[in-house]
């Protein structure tokens, strides 16, 4: 039997490969991590089990059964806050399995398949497996990285539907943690045989190579063989979780581990507000301010700033808004636009520019979610907006310079992105710093060679924000100093 074959068998029930992982090889706090994510997703199925549903019926809301239909919706269920989504369908060619829960990570924007973890007509966890690149169409990180994205996964319980689907998907990754690892490795041992095998070729487009790794699973099997091994070690080995399933935020059951790339690493952050200048503290007060009075006022018309910087027109992927080219002040130097990519988990983002010596330099983007309210900031690659590099220690002097003061468009809204930017100086300037760093590494791991034409590296730094709490950390910061009275984020 050749290769694809042999891949392609593993979603048959019949499939030859043995239980991936030996419970005895987990340390203590990972035995119990996944035992305890095995009871929270039993009790889902036994909640379900008792209105006389399956998880199936829960995940399709209602909707008629279809081969290749998404569901709950289309594109599924996407946690913009956490970088996390899942969908379930069914393939009609598919054995043994009723269909399958595709899960996917957002790494920099970068769609990533984690796994697909297939249920029979039953609603019984019976398989996991692993993708080509060309099926999800994610974009492929090895092993040793994709393993860092599994404790990451969450879908929290705001992100509609019954969030008892949510925290069964949530848990499923915990539970079977260390099989989804096996699976990662075994993925890339798939990829290197197939390049022994076809003189080096690249394994990523070829449709005959679909299923890449793939393993048999069973719920009460596995949670019993972790029960077990935690009763040869003398440890508890609870029955049941006391709180719903449904109430809970998440089944992420330990910390996030480190990502070790462009997210902002201790030596990267800007200075704690204790040590920040007081003038500096004020300035990004009243603009945070500003920019909770202004989205506040909009969401007091049922409105946000999406809905005006759309200017009336429907989100397409790639366009820009207001309009095409951006609102361009030629007297300040200063540009923005707004605009979405595909297979992103947030709803778009603002690009900010200054021009420097009639040369565009980018300052930063800024992340929206679908409501409307920032959630990141990031820098880029010069070939993501052809704009002029300069050193991050001349280009942070930019920030506070960004301003639109013409009257082509909704003036407000480049007054929002000057009080962000502003709002951010701090956190804006230590992201163009590690740019920075990310630029002196590649150039040490690519033999000297320069990375601004790079395709494979676009964003260089990113950093999770919300308004409310940085204003609130200003707040908090000026009344130590007795320099704030009366005034409250809130």
């Amino acid at each position: 039997m050749g290769l694809f074959s042999k891949v392609k068998s593993m979603l048959g029930v019949e499939s030859p490969l043995p239980v991936a992982v030996d419970p005895a090889a987990l340390p203590a706090d990972r035995l119990e991590a996944c035992h305890a994510a095995g009871l929270k997703v039993r009790t889902v199925l036994e909640q379900l089990a008792g209105e006389g549903r399956t998880i199936i019926e829960a995940v399709m809301n209602g909707n008629a059964f279809e081969h290749w239909q998404m569901y709950p919706w289309q594109g599924g269920v996407m946690d913009q806050r956490n970088h996390s989504q899942y969908f379930y369908h069914a393939h009609e060619d598919y054995k043994g399995e009723h269909g399958h829960f595709h899960t996917f990570y957002y790494q920099k924007r970068k769609l990533v398949h984690l796994v697909a973890i297939g249920m029979d007509a039953r609603g019984r966890v019976n398989k996991l497996y692993t993708f080509n690149r060309w099926g999800p169409g994610d974009t492929y990180f090895p092993a040793g990285k994709l393993k860092g994205f599994l404790p990451k996964f969450k879908i929290g319980p705001q992100n509609g539907l019954d969030a008892r689907v949510h925290t069964f998907v949530n848990n499923l990754l915990t539970l079977f943690r260390p099989e989804i690892e096996y699976l990662c490795d075994a993925r890339d041992s798939t990829f290197e045989r197939y390049r022994e095998e076809h003189d080096g070729a690249s394994p990523y487009e070829d449709r005959d190579l679909e299923i890449t790794s793939a393993l048999p699973v069973e719920l009460e099997a596995q949670i019993g063989r972790l029960a077990a091994e935690l009763q040869r070690r003398g440890l508890s080995v609870p029955t049941a979780i006391g709180e719903s399933p449904g109430n809970e935020n998440s089944a992420a059951m330990e910390p996030a581990e480190a990502e070790g790339d462009s997210s902002l690493p201790p030596e990267g952050n800007p200075l704690p507000m204790a040590e920040r200048d007081g003038g500096h503290l004020k300035r990004s007060h009243e603009a945070g301010r500003a920019v909770l009075d202004y989205t506040q006022r909009l969401a007091g018309q049922g409105r946000s700033v999406l809905d005006i910087v759309l200017n009336e027109k429907e989100l397409e992927d790639w366009a820009m808004y207001p309009w095409d080219g951006g609102v361009i002040d030629k007297k300040t130097r200063s540009q923005y636009f707004y605009h979405a990519h595909p297979q992103s988990p947030e709803h778009g983002h603002f690009h900010v520019f200054y021009s420097h010596r009639n040369q565009i330099v980018h300052l930063a983007a800024i992340s929206l979610d679908d409501q409307g309210q920032p959630m990141e900031l990031f820098t880029v690659n010069r070939w993501v907006t052809g704009d002029f590099y300069i050193p991050a220690g001349k280009l942070s002097g930019y920030i506070t310079q960004f301003r639109i003061a013409n009257n082509s468009f909704d003036r407000e809204v480049g007054e929002y992105l000057r009080n962000l930017l502003i709002l951010y100086q701090a956190e804006i300037g230590a992201l163009m710093q590690q740019r920075e760093r990310v630029f002196a590494d590649y150039r040490a791991t690519h033999d000297g060679r320069e990375p601004y034409e790079d395709r494979d590296l676009d964003v260089t730094s990113n950093l999770e924000i919300q308004v409310e709490n940085q204003v609130a950390a200003l707040e908090q910061e000026l009344q130590r100093r007795g320099e704030l009275k009366g005034e409250t984020a809130s």
